[in-house]
């Protein structure tokens, strides 16, 4: 496998990806949020692990972080936990935040064509189109990009992976210091890749974080600033935190080896459910992995829905 391998972003306008910068840039969570007490965030700041130099005489009484700073000082409490040495958190932190070079990402045919298809087909005014298509085709294009400031990480491309496209994401990070990005795509492109798995190796989750964050009642006010449900996906989260929930079936997506859909059944005891029920519901309602689903209440209300086909921004 690669380790220039990057995801296919499927950016398809400039404004589709300046939404996206903005909502991953919203300053949303404090330190308590992440499970973090200023004195250990001040240790890690002082070893290097954090975006800015450590200024011992600065002065900050909240310490606010974006999903991106937020899904690294998850990833740095897991590799503490896992007792990985700072030297191997360091090698993680310089991969996941090598600056990648947008404009000139974006300028290639095969992303450019597939911009400029997107406008067309687009509800915006033809007006709009037409000063949109000029700057794409335009040498200005990527200028104006570079003007604006904008830039993207590997961990903005892994979460773009899991949020708008809802594949696998994480990151493996084997005990030499090498570390290798990962989503589902990957084994579409090599599928050699699978023999990672066979080597020793730590292994961040992306997605898995965005479980956690529906597994824990206090972080349920993030859920529609980083729209991670739908309106009917909360309805269901819902029923499960409040023990309402009797029964849900989801239809999976593909087919078994005999060409029968595939589906997940489960029935609770008086609302209650087991941890790994939740994970697997979860995990469902995170992913978009599934095709419909169909969940009843104790008191005989039940929301049937489909997978939604649009991507929410």
């Amino acid at each position: 496998m690669k380790s220039t391998f990057l995801p296919d972003l499927e950016f398809t306008t400039v404004l589709e990806y300046v939404q996206f910068f903005e909502r991953l840039q919203e300053p949303l969570f404090t330190l308590k949020d992440a499970g973090l007490v200023s004195k250990l965030f001040q240790d890690w700041q002082k070893a290097g692990l954090w975006y800015q130099p450590y200024a011992p005489g600065e002065k900050r009484q909240w310490t606010r972080l974006n999903l991106e700073e937020y899904t690294w000082l998850k990833f740095i409490q897991q590799l503490r936990q896992l007792g990985a040495s700072t030297e191997i958190i360091l090698s993680v932190k310089e991969y996941l935040f090598a600056s990648l070079d947008l404009g000139a990402y974006l300028n290639e045919p095969k992303y450019k064509t597939l911009a400029l298809e997107e406008i067309e087909k687009s509800s915006l005014p033809k007006e709009s189109k037409e000063i949109i298509t000029g700057l794409v085709k335009s040498d200005e294009f990527t200028k104006q990009l570079d003007a604006m400031g904008l830039r993207i990480s590997r961990l903005f491309v892994m979460l773009f992976s899991s949020m708008i496209r809802h594949q696998e994401t994480g990151v493996f990070v084997f005990p030499e210091g090498e570390v290798l990005m990962w989503a589902d795509e990957v084994l579409t492109i090599d599928a050699d890749a699978i023999e990672l798995y066979h080597r020793s190796h730590i292994y961040l989750s992306i997605s898995q974080q965005f479980v956690s964050f529906l597994l824990e009642p206090e972080k349920e006010k993030f859920i529609s600033p980083l729209q991670l449900l739908s309106n009917e996906e909360r309805m269901v989260l819902n029923a499960m935190r409040d023990k309402t929930l009797k029964k849900i079936k989801i239809k999976l997506k593909g087919r078994d080896k005999s060409g029968k859909a595939k589906y997940t059944l489960i029935t609770t005891k008086d609302g209650k459910m087991s941890l790994e029920d939740y994970r697997r519901v979860a995990g469902s309602l995170v992913s978009k992995n599934y095709e419909s689903i169909v969940a009843k209440n104790i008191n005989g209300t039940e929301v049937y829905f489909e997978r939604e086909r649009r991507r929410m921004l």
